[in-house]
């Protein structure tokens, strides 16, 4: 009250108006880095998304180079079943035109009904060989299940090796040596990609 304030005072106002300085400087320094680490941790969610999708994208594209090689020798394995059918019903209206003839006419006509049951038969096994690759083409079309699933990887191993078939023949011989595994919870369409994917590469390694 009107008194003069002595040294020692004067130095405790000092200590005091520094050590607030000090804790406002340090507050807005704590409220400087709350907001960077936000920020960082907003760029690092973005990088990662980022990430994820080229990733996605890295994956769709080497499925693609694969599903590409395959379709071109698949393409290739079912043109040779459908045009044997085709063939083979060519000469069947043939042999039906054969079979009616000869029956009117009253002759034998054993040797025609044997030979038309010989083109169905071989039609029936070109057939039944496109329905196969169908089917396996299908399966392996599964590789963007998200779902795990109990799976035998022998035959996924052998459904891969089907359809690489042609790009075995005349020059590429398999030998299978399995082991017993049971059957194995997993993405199955992830691990066709990678059995796929070696099949390629190793076919590609060989002279």
């Amino acid at each position: 009250s009107g008194e003069r304030l002595g040294p020692e005072d004067r130095q405790l106002l000092r200590t005091l108006a520094n050590q607030s300085a000090i804790a406002i400087e340090n507050a807005q320094a704590f409220d400087e880095i709350a907001k960077l680490n936000e920020t960082l941790e907003t760029r690092v969610e973005e990088r990662t998304r980022e990430l994820e999708r080229t990733q996605t994208q890295l994956l769709q594209s080497e499925k693609m180079r694969s599903l590409g090689q395959l379709v071109a020798g698949v393409a290739h394995e079912l043109n040779n079943p459908i045009g044997f059918v085709h063939a083979n019903l060519q000469l069947l209206e043939e042999y039906v035109a054969k079979l009616s003839d000869a029956q009117e006419a009253g002759a034998d006509t054993t040797r025609i009904r044997e030979a038309i049951a010989k083109l169905l038969q071989r039609s029936r096994e070109g057939t039944q060989r496109v329905k196969k690759i169908v089917q396996d083409l299908r399966t392996f079309s599964r590789m963007d299940q998200a779902e795990i699933q109990e799976v035998d990887l022998h035959e996924e191993i052998e459904r891969n090796l089907a359809l690489m078939e042609p790009r075995f023949k005349n020059h590429i011989r398999v030998e299978r040596d399995f082991g017993e595994l049971p059957r194995v919870r997993c993405y199955a369409g992830q691990l066709n990609q990678v059995f796929l994917n070696l099949l390629i590469n190793a076919c590609d390694a060989m002279e």
